[in-house]
């Protein structure tokens, strides 16, 4: 049970806010103390700020210029050296951009990774460069023709775009295997 004198006193809260303002100095702090004497709930401190930004599309991250506008502003306005204050973004922007930066984080490791792994899968298939130079070329074309059409029909990658690609490669390679090994017995019969 709390004693009256470990309560904040509203005299001396006035007082302070008083001396802050007239040294110019920032008072922080919610008001609410100030007159009632008591400490506010947590929930009654939460503030929700909506935000409606101008997407660039043309962009992988279409939210990715208003993403960090808004984190710049909070950090000129030093919220983030305040331990009693968190900026948070959240919503579908900032999750699609999310989602589309963590694509993008280590693409080129992983792409020359998935070719390596590829090229020994359809070496231990094949075992002839001139099959498996074939099979690169079709796959790189129709890629590039289902990707063209994919960008024609809906204007943007998305995560199912990107997605389809590596199911594009994956099931282009299986049938690619199994065609040119029904070809290579057929003629040797």
């Amino acid at each position: 049970m709390a004693h009256v004198d470990q309560r904040p006193k509203p005299e001396s809260a006035r007082a302070a806010a008083f001396h802050t303002g007239s040294t110019r100095a920032r008072l922080r702090g919610p008001w609410h103390t100030l007159i009632s004497g008591q400490n506010p709930n947590p929930r009654e401190l939460r503030r929700f700020i909506l935000v409606q930004p101008v997407l660039d599309y043309g962009a992988v991250q279409p939210g990715k210029a208003a993403s960090d506008t808004i984190r710049a502003v909070a950090q000129q306005l030093h919220l983030d050296a305040d331990p009693r204050i968190r900026v948070r973004l959240t919503g579908s922007v900032p999750l699609a951009d999310e989602e589309f930066a963590t694509l993008a984080d280590g693409a080129v490791l992983n792409g020359v990774l998935m070719l390596a792994a590829m090229l020994a899968l359809l070496w231990a298939a094949l075992r002839t460069w001139r099959l498996i130079l074939a099979v690169m070329l079709s796959l790189t074309a129709g890629l590039i023709v289902t990707a063209a059409f994919g960008l024609w029909l809906f204007g943007a990658f998305n995560l199912i775009s990107v997605a389809f690609a590596v199911l594009f490669v994956g099931l282009g390679v299986d049938f690619s295997i199994q065609f040119c090994v029904a070809y290579r017995a057929e003629r040797h019969l």
